[in-house]
């Protein structure tokens, strides 16, 4: 028992450099070299809202311990990333594991989720957290633009939780 509880503990700091906010689920198989999702961060997030009200939000997503670095958009043209109705709609970022949620109700802010060991060939997990902005908006004649302040923001992940159904596969 005694031996069972050290591997245990060996693993989790094998698969984590950064402590994590999130408790690993016991039926997650971790390949030894996967980095699990810790800490991420969030630049030059912009909404920018024309006067028909299309908005398009965009932001640059890094998180340097999985060695993600990726430009996030979603534009009135952009398609949701996931299937099912029942989920909110999620946008896909250039690097495809990597997906965001961007609300204005309800709890605001940005979402953003993160396929956790994409390469073990599984995505079955998936990390998530929630950025709250503090926005600057200005207008323009032909609408208005906010941005972020401050510029960078960094975050933990705070859940990790298996893919939803509908939910995209990487």
């Amino acid at each position: 028992m005694l031996f069972s509880a050290a591997l245990v503990g060996l693993m989790a700091s094998a698969v984590a450099s950064t402590p994590l906010k999130y408790k690993m689920p016991a039926n997650m198989k971790v390949a030894a070299d996967c980095v699990m999702p810790a800490e991420y961060s969030i630049s030059s997030f912009s909404v920018y809202t024309d006067n028909t009200n299309q908005t398009t939000v965009s932001f640059a997503y890094v998180d340097s311990a999985t060695g993600i670095n990726t430009r996030c958009e979603r534009d009135p043209a952009s398609k949701p990333h996931s299937t099912n109705p029942g989920l909110a709609s999620r946008y896909a970022c250039d690097d495809a594991n990597v997906e965001f949620i961007y609300q204005t109700t309800g709890v605001a802010g940005l979402t953003v989720i993160e396929a956790a060991c994409p390469s073990s060939g599984s995505s079955a997990f998936e990390a998530s957290g929630l950025v709250p902005f503090n926005l600057t908006c200005s207008s323009a004649p032909t609408g208005q633009n906010c941005t972020s302040s401050p510029v960078d923001i960094s975050r933990e992940f705070t859940s990790l939780q298996p893919r939803p159904a509908g939910a995209v596969a990487q």
